[in-house]
Order: C-alpha cells, then sequence, then structure tokens
C-alpha cells in the first residue's frame, strides 16, 4: 500500500515541512517534533486507512536558514 502511494505520500509529506512553522522544526519550542508526527500521522491514516500507522518516528529533522 505504500508502495502504492508512494508520489501521494512524498507529495503531502513535502507540503507538510514547506508549509510548517520553521521555530517548531528547529527544536527550539517542539524539541520532540509532536506536531510534526501529529501531522505525519493523520495523512498517512488518510492515505493508507485508519489504524494502519501506529506511530511516526522522524529519526533526524535539520533545520536551516532560508532568510538569507
Amino acid at each position: 500500500m505504500l508502495k502504492d502511494n508512494k508520489a501521494l505520500i512524498e507529495d503531502r509529506l513535502s507540503t507538510l515541512i514547506r508549509e510548517s512553522d520553521p521555530e517548531k522544526l528547529g527544536g527550539g519550542v517542539e524539541p520532540g517534533l509532536e506536531t510534526l508526527h501529529r501531522q505525519v500521522k493523520y495523512q498517512l491514516d488518510r492515505i493508507v486507512g485508519e489504524g494502519m500507522i501506529e506511530d511516526v518516528l522522524v529519526p533526524r529533522c535539520i533545520a536551516f536558514r532560508t532568510d538569507y
């Protein structure tokens, strides 16, 4: 199911990242990235079905400045 929806999943995740508040992604406000976890799980549940995804792990999130 994940392979069949790979392009849609990548699109939704990249949209989430682009729309995310940089403060939350940088670890200052939310060191555990709770909002990102919740949003990713919600999108995956919508794509593959409620209850198919137990948890979302984000092993690494590197923030960088974009306001040069």
